[in-house]
């Protein structure tokens, strides 16, 4: 029979004990993920207002490029304004420049290029109308309208809550339709052969920018062989912007009294009535509204 021996018991003082481990207590731990919840919640802050400003500055630079490139529009077409009666879709006459109760200002425009030289006509009728709180560009190639013609739309600038035409005839009054009442003889081809204005004025009522007052020479204006605009330098100027600021624009200017060599040595050059030469107001080869985008 087999003797199992004892295993010998192992002395208390020989057992190896292990390195103990340091670790994190569970308030520790608390403590740290109370800290990073905080800083997180700071560092979104700043970037979540951050990204609100870029936001916002791009929204205003989009919305300054669409007023630039709409008044661009409008001061091309006007300045490039033809004395030039047209044919509607009935064969009616109607004048150059026409504004009625309707609200659509339609006109005859010049220095529409042709590329190809196709032998088309420079010329081509525009309207321009306030339809759903934008102002849109209406354009036909060719004056006398066919029936059911199509016009080219094009939407210049939207978030518009009115837009109001104005018109200055020769005698220095704002007239609110055009041809004037005064012009208005009953007779269509009379009617049809009426002057445009010498200077056109669109305000636009807007719930970013508030109200814009924006004035547009026309090349039929002869201010200076008239006398000017008594005085009130700026409020014609080749460039057609209006100052909403300027006291009195809205209003017709006194008549200049006659004065010497020295008063008119003085007056704004802006005042000065252009040439048919001068780049202000250039003949069918200059101004390209086509070509702005």
């Amino acid at each position: 029979m087999t003797k199992i021996k004892p295993v010998p018991a192992t002395p208390v003082s020989a057992v190896v004990r292990r390195p103990r481990q340091a670790g994190f207590t569970l308030l520790e731990i608390i403590v740290v993920v109370l800290v990073f919840s905080v800083m997180a919640a700071m560092a979104y802050g700043g970037l979540n207002s951050v990204l609100r400003t870029r936001n916002g500055i791009e929204q205003s630079m989009n919305r300054t490029a669409e007023f630039q490139r709409t008044f661009m529009r409008l001061r091309t077409d006007l300045q490039n304004l033809r004395d030039r009666p047209a044919r509607d879709s009935y064969g009616d006459p109607e004048p150059a420049l026409s504004y009625a109760e309707d609200g659509v200002l339609r006109l005859v425009r010049g220095g529409w290029r042709s590329p190809l030289d196709s032998g088309r006509s420079s010329m081509e009728r525009v309207s321009f109308e306030l339809v759903d709180g934008a102002l849109r560009r209406a354009s036909h190639p060719v004056l006398d309208l066919p029936q059911r013609a199509e016009p080219v739309d094009l939407p210049l600038l939207g978030a518009i809550d009115a837009a109001r035409w104005r018109f200055l005839d020769g005698a220095r009054q704002w007239q609110e339709q055009w041809p004037a009442r005064a012009l208005q003889t009953g007779d269509r081809a009379s009617l049809a052969a009426a002057p445009p204005p010498i200077a056109i004025e669109l305000t636009l009522v807007t719930p970013d920018w508030g109200e814009l007052r924006l004035l547009f020479r026309t090349p039929v204006s002869q201010l200076a062989g008239a006398g000017g605009t008594g005085g009130e330098t700026g409020l014609l100027t080749n460039l057609g912007l209006l100052p909403g600021r300027l006291a009195g624009a809205g209003q017709a200017p006194p008549a200049a009294a006659p004065d010497s060599a020295g008063a008119d040595a003085a007056a704004d050059p802006a005042d000065d009535p252009p040439s048919p030469d001068s780049e202000t107001f250039p003949d069918d080869g200059g101004l390209q509204g086509d070509d702005l985008t």
